[in-house]
């Protein structure tokens, strides 16, 4: 297995858009699969691999062949017989504001950690630099998965991976918010880094503002929290103390918001990895993001990261 850069662990999924009444739009995209791509892309001179659990299906076969074609490595990516790759559906309103349906019953990546024995081992052996996991990785494990993905994420920790974590919290994936705010917990002490959309831990934890969040996460030992916060902007906090605040400046146009927080994990640990201090690494994260959001779907075409890459990143 090669060194690896930047590992992240989680589910892939078959992008289902409506292109008009009668037909569908096929992509591929999944959270931490989005930010893989866009680290790779903006971050050419790292490598980026994949952690999850694909099928035999169609939309497996073709999965390989894109991480193929935009060189993530995919020493880590266990193929099952008889398993599919999950798919979700999504739905667009006026402002790019998205909903999504799901068909991942028989997801391949609900066995991830399972299949996974000897890959952790030779992680073990051979630390990542960073590995990135998120409340969407542990929504669709079993309990023992998610024990077992917690242990080695530690391990990993104590031997000098960054371990970052996007809570991602989407209710539907969840038995109850009671049990979505107990692994987020148990996450949180895993976590060198943390990449929370405000509104997610408010309506997770039933709190209000910005102050109120960093006030629930001191008691966790999470050296950096970079917040996005909507309105607010986006703050960093390094061992609760904040050391950066950027107002929201509202993209050109919102088309589509699917991947906005994903691609702005990929330019920001991307950043970090290539020796980025904290002002650039949040100012290339948020340019991401803001282009991101103007084009349709997860994953924007190549021509456009070149051009944002070149252009507007420091």
């Amino acid at each position: 297995m090669q060194a690896l850069d930047l590992l992240v662990i989680g589910e892939p999924l078959g992008e289902l858009q409506w292109a008009d009444k009668h037909h569908i739009n096929v992509k591929f995209a999944g959270d931490v699969f989005n930010t893989a791509i866009y680290a790779k892309r903006l971050f050419s001179e790292l490598n980026v691999g994949l952690f999850t659990a694909i099928g035999t299906d169609r939309f497996s076969e073709n999965l390989s062949e894109l991480l193929r074609e935009e060189c993530v490595n995919a020493d880590c990516v266990k193929v099952l017989e008889n398993a599919t790759l999950g798919l979700y559906g999504i739905e667009l309103s006026d402002t790019g504001e998205r909903s999504f349906t799901y068909w991942r019953n028989s997801a391949a990546a609900k066995r991830m950690v399972e299949v996974h024995e000897d890959t952790f081992a030779a992680l073990i052996q051979q630390p990542p630099k960073y590995c990135l996991f998120s409340g969407i990785t542990l929504a669709i494990l079993d309990n023992t998965s998610r024990e077992k993905l917690l242990a080695v994420l530690s391990e990993l920790s104590n031997k000098g991976t960054k371990v970052a974590f996007d809570p991602n919290y989407r209710p539907i994936l969840w038995e109850s918010q009671s049990v979505a705010k107990w692994w987020m917990e148990k996450a949180f002490t895993v976590a060198n880094i943390l990449l929370p959309g405000v509104d997610e831990l408010e309506l997770l934890f039933d709190i209000n503002g910005v102050e109120t969040c960093n006030d629930l996460l001191s008691k966790f030992d999470i050296e950096e929290v970079v917040y996005k916060a909507d309105d607010d902007g986006n703050f960093i906090y390094v061992n609760n103390e904040q050391i950066l605040h950027k107002p929201f400046v509202p993209a050109a146009k919102q088309i589509d918001s699917t991947a906005a927080g994903d691609s702005f994990a990929g330019a920001y640990l991307g950043s970090k990895l290539v020796g980025a201090d904290y002002d650039a690494a949040l100012h290339n994260a948020r340019e991401t993001a803001g282009t991101v959001v103007q084009h349709q779907g997860a994953i924007i075409a190549h021509d456009i990261c070149a051009y944002l890459k070149n252009n507007a990143l420091k």
